[in-house]
C-alpha cells in the first residue's frame, strides 16, 4: 500500500466512484443511483484536497479535506444543471447547498470531507492507515486540530474516530423535513487535537 497526498488526475472517476458508494446513502434520495452521483462527483472532484492509497497501482482509499475555501469536492449549480437539466438541476442544485452546507473551520484547523475505501479492502486496516497518514501531513502543515463529522446512522465510524482521539464537540438534531430526504437524524461534530 502507498498512500501520497493527492490521486492521479487519470483516476478522477474511480475517486468520484469511491465516494459515491461510501456515501451512497446519504446522496441517493436527493442526487439519485449510485452512477448519477458518481458522474455528478466527477464534474466537481479535486485531486489535490485528499490522502490517496494505492494497491498495486490501483486507488483504493482516499481521506478528503478542505483547506481554506478549497475541498475534495465542491460543485457548482451550473455542474448540477449539466447532469440533470434545467428544472431538476436548479432543484437539486439548491436543495443539496442547503443540505450538505459546512462551515470551514479556523485556519490552524482541517476539516475534513470524509474517508472512503473501496469496499474489496474494508477491513484491511486501509481507513486507519489513512488517518495516520492524514494526522502527520496536518502536523507537518502547522495545523492543530482536525474537524469531522460523523451521522448518526454510522455509529461504527464514531467508534473508530473516538478510537483514533477524536472527542465530541457538538450534536446537531438534523431537521425532519432534511431527515426525510437524506436519512440521516442527526450529526456529531468531533475534534481531534493535534500534540
Amino acid at each position: 500500500m502507498e498512500i501520497i497526498i493527492g490521486f492521479k488526475e487519470e483516476d478522477c472517476r474511480v475517486a468520484a466512484q469511491l465516494y459515491a458508494q461510501a456515501f451512497k446513502r446519504k446522496f441517493e434520495n436527493l442526487i439519485g443511483d449510485e452512477e448519477n452521483v458518481s458522474a455528478l462527483l466527477e464534474r466537481g472532484i479535486n485531486p489535490n484536497y485528499c490522502l490517496a492509497c494505492y494497491h498495486e497501482d490501483e486507488l483504493v482509499g482516499l481521506a478528503g479535506f478542505h483547506i481554506s475555501h478549497h475541498s475534495l469536492i465542491k460543485l457548482n449549480l451550473f455542474d448540477f444543471i449539466q447532469q440533470f437539466g434545467l428544472i431538476k438541476g436548479l432543484f437539486k442544485g439548491i436543495l443539496s447547498r442547503l443540505v450538505f452546507y459546512r462551515k470551514t473551520a479556523p485556519k490552524n484547523e482541517l476539516l475534513m470531507d470524509g474517508i472512503a475505501v473501496h469496499e474489496d479492502f474494508r477491513g484491511q486496516g486501509i481507513g486507519s492507515h489513512l488517518f495516520d497518514e492524514l494526522f502527520s501531513w496536518t502536523k507537518a502543515q502547522g495545523y492543530e486540530a482536525i474537524h469531522l463529522d460523523v451521522i448518526d446512522e454510522n455509529p461504527k465510524a464514531k467508534v473508530l474516530y473516538e478510537r483514533l482521539g477524536f472527542k465530541e464537540t457538538s450534536y446537531e438534531k438534523v431537521p425532519y423535513f432534511i431527515e426525510k430526504i437524506i436519512g440521516v437524524s442527526g450529526v456529531t461534530h468531533m475534534r481531534k487535537i493535534l500534540k
